[in-house]
């Protein structure tokens, strides 16, 4: 079998990051990978105000797709570079991503999705080529299906993963992909029950102080039960910032050590009994938990920061709720 009809990208295209790999299509080996912001950012940070900025301006709308396209096909070379292939030797791609972002992807109208009954363009997914989409690379891409106007490829390929190669028995199962734009799925029985609920970025570090994506350098997982913050950080360099996982670790290590409060209050020092209290500070005018701290930076979580968490967590609980009160 030749090289070229192995090698294949899988990009997530995510609301708030981007996640790429180069893969061997034959034996399943990632051969790199890379991530990256979603540059539609600068036209608001969740796919409503995104949205929004499509249905106003043409002009936007086209500028988000050709972002987009550039991101992704930049990932690409990247990801060749990484894995000394040539791109030439690529022979497919797939994306996805929830409804907004797949229509913006493909430079399609997004007004099925901003009205009733909310209804993407095309639910069963597509299949062209890059170069309709602008890149200089020319290979077969296939965009996944969109079963609803905010349940997107991103959950059908997570299904899909979880439903064909997993391990599943009778018992109902939830799903959650936690993102910017939160898409929930519950098994039970025959059915699938699927929504979706605009957590904002907080799951992805977005409006935290010191976030950062999930990339070398960021700080993924923390434990405080010693008294003091124990971090892991991906690439095991030194830190510099937190991604999503590591601040929603941090946040349920605090609770769990007294230093945050249930309703989400980071305690002042002197109601904190534990060594823990050494690592709470004021600084411009809240209570902020130091993670890390060295000679160039400080890496840590605020009250802000523990706030977009909680109203990211009771979007993601509401979705919750509504899909199990549907299946009864």
């Amino acid at each position: 079998m030749k090289s070229s009809e192995q090698l294949v990208l899988a990009f997530d295209v995510g609301t708030t990051t981007i996640a790429a790999s180069l893969l061997n299509r034959v034996t399943g080996e990632r051969l790199a990978s890379a991530g990256r912001l979603n540059p539609q950012r600068e036209f608001g940070a969740d796919v409503v105000t995104r949205l929004a900025a499509a249905l106003s301006s043409d002009e936007e709308s086209q500028a988000m797709t050709r972002l987009i396209n550039g991101e992704l096909e930049s990932l690409a070379t990247e990801l060749c570079t990484k894995a000394g292939v040539n791109a030439a030797d690529i022979a497919s791609m797939a994306a996805a991503g929830n409804s907004v972002i797949e229509h913006l992807l493909l430079g399609l109208p997004v007004n099925s999705l901003a009205f009733p009954p909310y209804r993407p363009l095309f639910p069963s997914g597509m299949k062209l080529r890059t170069t309709q989409l602008g890149w200089a690379l020319d290979v077969d891409c296939r965009i996944l299906p969109m079963p609803g106007g905010y349940v997107g490829g991103d959950l059908v390929a997570f299904l899909f993963g979880a439903l064909t190669e997993g391990e599943t028995d009778d018992n109902p199962c939830l799903y959650l992909d936690l993102g910017t734009n939160g898409e929930i799925a519950l098994a039970a029985g025959e059915k699938i029950f699927a929504t979706s609920a605009a957590a904002g970025p907080a799951f992805e570090a977005g409006n935290i102080a010191c976030g950062m994506v999930a990339l070398p350098g960021a700080i993924d997982r923390v434990n405080l039960d010693k008294g003091r913050p124990e971090i892991n950080v991906i690439g095991d360099c030194s830190p510099v910032g937190i991604c999503g996982s590591g601040a929603i670790a941090a946040l349920a290590a605090m609770l769990e050590q007294g230093v945050v409060d249930e309703t989400g209050r980071l305690l002042a020092p002197e109601e904190i009994p534990s060594n823990l209290a050494n690592h709470v500070q004021e600084r411009q005018g809240e209570n902020i938990f130091v993670l890390y701290r060295d000679a160039n930076r400080c890496i840590y979580l605020s009250q802000n920061d523990i706030r977009q968490i909680q109203l990211a967590k009771s979007a993601i609980s509401a979705g919750i709720e509504v899909l199990l009160s549907h299946a009864g």
